[in-house]
């Protein structure tokens, strides 16, 4: 018995459809205010022990936030030369959140009164407070210690550390060679890491699934209502994190094609039940309306169980980490509402998938294949799952920040520069 309904299966479905599209037009004022920001106190629970004693420490003692320039590759106790030092530690002075700055220029001018080159130097190099901090143990490379304030936001951290290059350009153009590093410009590049990583990772993912997508459905309708409903589910999650204030980081930088791939999931199901049945069927509608009452269940089971799954990320005691467990929870089920909802419009919208288009590839074969190796392949399983797991306990905690870079990263380098010819890369501080 054929049953007879509208095009689009349920009104009150319909209207929901109509309301995510519209709440995904609202978001994108809202997305396109998610920065990201990788600042330290993201990282620590916000009414923690751990952030109070560092709230603590700051209103007692000030900030402990500074940028460190190593200059090497020419005469550094010449009068030309500190000219140029002293040229840079005043444009350094000068800056909008700089509270002191020291070096050797600052040395020359304040304790020499820029006269006597050979003294300078001969204090500097028989002083063992300059040794192995502004300068190094060769007198090769010097230091200039800029001490800044704790920038409110991650754009101020960017603007900062633009300015402090901008600073240092007198050393550049002199022919030294200036190396950097504080927790401002580590900062900063880890925002512009996690940026560049999210800008990369989700086209991949959007142009490979769309290959896919066309490979599987042969079906330009099809294609597109799958992309454009797994769009909305991203879209309406990041426009919830922008009505939220919240910002992405290293570990949520993940969150767009992660969402991206778990949105396509259950819009495959449905479309891909939409066209064997709509091979069978003359209505389209009975077709679609089939095609739900198959995949509802399932996609309602499959979005709670990963939701869940997310959501357990909460129990970690890094803020960071919880966060991306909601946020993916969030998307995850704005995800299956617009599977559920906007999909169906789409597909009752479109023109309807052509039997050709229909017919797709066909995994009968491998399904076979499974089934009569079953037994083996689960053993097969269980072995491997015991072999990794026991060698789960070699792998290795580092919580150090340069190993989210490339081994030949400038920030890297710079780093490891410092650390080799001059000092160390942090201060350590105990408060008793």
């Amino acid at each position: 018995m054929k049953l007879k309904s509208p095009t689009y299966p349920g009104r009150p479905r319909q209207i929901l459809a109509w309301l995510l599209l519209l709440l995904g037009v609202a978001s994108v004022p809202l997305a396109l205010r998610v920065t990201i920001d990788n600042r330290i106190e993201k990282w620590v629970e916000p009414q923690g022990i751990s952030a109070q004693r560092y709230q603590d420490f700051r209103r007692d003692f000030g900030t402990d936030e500074f940028v460190l320039a190593a200059y090497t590759g020419a005469e550094i106790f010449t009068e030309p030369s500190l000219d140029v030092q002293l040229d840079a530690l005043e444009n350094l002075e000068a800056l909008a959140g700089v509270q002191r700055v020291s070096g050797l220029p600052a040395v020359y001018r304040d304790f020499f009164g820029l006269e006597d080159v050979e003294a300078f130097q001969e204090e500097v190099f028989s002083t063992p407070f300059y040794k192995n901090f502004l300068l190094s143990e060769d007198g090769k490379t010097a230091g200039l210690l800029v001490e800044t304030t704790a920038a409110e936001t991650a754009t101020g951290r960017r603007d900062l550390v633009e300015r402090v290059n901008a600073a240092a350009a007198p050393l550049r153009d002199y022919g030294f060679t200036v190396h950097m590093a504080g927790p401002p410009l580590l900062n900063a590049a880890l925002d512009e890491g996690s940026q560049r990583e999210a800008q990369r990772l989700f086209p991949l993912a959007v142009l490979l699934s769309s290959l896919l997508l066309w490979a599987l459905f042969r079906s330009l309708p099809a294609t597109t209502t799958a992309l454009a409903s797994a769009g909305l589910s991203v879209l309406l999650t990041f426009g919830l994190m922008g009505l939220c204030h919240r910002s992405l980081n290293m570990v949520s930088s993940v969150l767009p094609p992660l969402l991206w791939v778990i949105a396509l999931s259950n819009s495959i199901h449905i479309i891909r039940r939409y066209q064997v049945h709509c091979g069978r069927m003359e209505s389209a509608a009975d077709a679609l309306r089939t095609a739900l009452a198959e995949t509802v269940f399932p996609c309602v089971l499959a979005s709670l169980t990963t939701a869940a799954g997310f959501l357990s990320l909460t129990a970690a005691t890094m803020a960071p980490i919880r966060e991306l467990g909601i946020l993916a929870a969030a998307g995850i089920l704005l995800s299956l509402a617009c599977n559920l909802t906007v999909c169906p419009l789409l597909l009752s919208l479109l023109p309807r998938t052509s039997a050709k288009a229909s017919a797709g590839p066909s995994f009968d074969g491998l399904g076979n294949v499974l089934l009569r190796w079953r037994k083996a392949i689960i053993m097969a399983a269980l072995a491997l799952g015991i072999l990794f797991a026991a060698t789960l306990r070699f792998l290795p905690v580092d919580s150090n920040p340069l190993t989210f870079f490339a081994e030949d990263a400038t920030v890297v380098r710079d780093y490891e520069f410092i650390a080799t010819n001059l000092t160390g890369h942090y201060t350590l501080e105990t408060v008793i």
